[in-house]
């Protein structure tokens, strides 16, 4: 089943897939109709251009910015079909090579960024890091960036954060705050 109706007209949804739905009145005989997709994991999805990846759990990855972006936010959660879903990671090579963004906003349920996530953006001059949460970042995720990026962390996040994005190649004259 892809999805469940309660007596009040409640839909829930149940698993990955598409239906339709009907409603019939008993007293007059009239129909309504209302079609449900449900996604899975492993599918993908787009929202403001930008590419994600269903994971477990109803959260998802950000795979893909397109590469006339300039400012990017991937943000905290994605309304889907009327269903909400948390960006808990940035999958590798995302954004790679975007060289026109000059700004990123990383959501505050973001995990992890993958490897080369950002890598050649090398007019990336501010990160601005909302989660408290990021416990990995890829080799090369922010390799090659604007000479001067400054990155912004959540307080008291700075210097767990800033070893972290040095050990994945953070160029030595970004300042970290």
């Amino acid at each position: 089943a892809v999805a469940k109706v309660s007596s009040s007209g409640v839909i829930t949804a149940k698993g990955a897939g598409s239906a339709t739905i009907t409603a019939r009145s008993t007293v007059r005989g009239a129909s309504a109709y209302c079609s449900v997709s449900v996604l899975g994991p492993g599918q993908t999805t787009s929202y403001d251009g930008c590419t994600y990846t269903v994971n477990k759990k109803r959260t998802l990855t950000f795979t893909y910015a397109p590469y006339t972006v300039t400012k990017l936010l991937v943000p905290a959660k994605v309304k889907i079909s009327g269903n909400a879903y948390k960006v808990v990671k940035i999958g590798p090579s995302a954004a790679s090579g975007r060289t026109q963004i000059t700004k990123l906003v990383v959501g505050k349920n973001v995990k992890s960024i993958g490897k080369g996530a950002f890598e050649n953006c090398t007019a990336l001059k501010k990160v601005t890091i909302k989660s408290k949460k990021v416990n990995k970042i890829g080799k090369g995720a922010f390799a090659t960036a604007a000479p001067g990026l400054r990155v912004k962390c959540p307080k008291g996040k700075a210097k767990a954060y800033k070893k972290k994005l040095r050990k994945s190649g953070l160029p030595s004259k970004a300042k970290v705050k």
